[in-house]
Formats: C-alpha cells, structure tokens, sequence
C-alpha cells in the first residue's frame, strides 16, 4: 500500500520519522512530503 504523509501547521516531512520507518518494515511504500510554503 502507498501512503502519503501530510504534516500539518509549521512541521516539514521531517517530522514523520519516526513513523516512516515502521511503516516501510511492514511493507508500505511511504512519501512524506513538504507543503510548499513550509520549512
């Protein structure tokens, strides 16, 4: 499964990882993305 992660307020991608890792070893494609405009 792909999954996209949107960070909200004033966070960038950077902020996911934490999560980007768990999610890769369970087999997810994951992108964390930075808004234009944050950062």
């Amino acid at each position: 499964m792909d999954v996209i992660l949107i960070p909200g307020f004033w966070l960038t991608a950077e902020s996911w990882a934490p999560v980007v890792p768990a999610l890769e070893s369970a087999g997810h494609r994951v992108r964390a993305l930075t808004l234009p405009g944050k950062g």
